[in-house]
Order: structure tokens, then sequence, then C-alpha cells
């Protein structure tokens, strides 16, 4: 089994997938990022403006970055779409409330299950 790991910065994030359960380490990781790729320049036309839901991630630096959820989710969406045919899962990594319209893959967002789980 594949799984990959997307997380709303840039990848690497051996930060986050170094707390895997066992159970897991015995699958193939392919770990990408939304902002692979993107130059600092880039990124900054994503930053968040007044009325923009705000998004934080880290870069491959490790520095922080904002970023607009508005302006990320097209990015992540084509993103996923890329990724959607190697993979048997895909986990994003992201705390804030993401909604993507286009996977037909086994796709989980810890948001969904973190809504769920609260009391």
């Amino acid at each position: 089994m594949k799984i990959g790991f997307m997380t709303i910065g840039q990848s690497p994030r051996d930060d986050v997938l170094s707390d895997l359960p066992d159970a897991l380490r015995e699958v193939e990781i392919v770990q990408t990022g939304a902002l692979d790729g993107f130059t600092f320049s880039q990124i900054a036309t994503m930053y968040p403006t007044q009325n923009d839901t705000v998004y934080v991630s880290r870069l491959r630096d490790g520095s922080e970055v904002k970023v607009a959820k508005e302006k990320l989710i097209p990015i992540l969406e084509e993103r996923v779409e890329r990724l959607r045919n190697d993979v048997d899962a895909l986990v994003i990594l992201c705390s804030g409330k993401v909604t993507l319209n286009n996977s037909d893959r086994l796709l989980f967002l810890p948001n969904y299950f973190i809504e769920r789980s609260s009391p």
C-alpha cells in the first residue's frame, strides 16, 4: 500500500511523519507539499488579506508561512489530482477546515475527524 501525505506548505515534513504509528511504517510513504516548487515571491502573493482565512504552515527551510485558504485550495486540488493515481490513500496535513472537490481516492482530512470526535 502507498499513502500520500500532503502538507499545505512544503515537503518533506519529517517532523510530522516521525509520529506515525508503527503499523504505518510498513507502507510506502509519499510526501508532497502544496507549495513545493514555489519561490518565496510566489508564496508572498498568497499572503492573506483582511477577509481571507489564514492558514499557517512551514516551508522546507523550517520557516513559517501564512497563506490565504482561498488562494491555497485550488493549488491543493491540482496537487491532489496529480497525485491521486500514484497512491492508495491521501492524507492532507492541515488542521484547518479543508474541503476538496476533485478526489475520488481515499482522502483523509484531519479536520473532518477532529470535528466528529469533539463532544
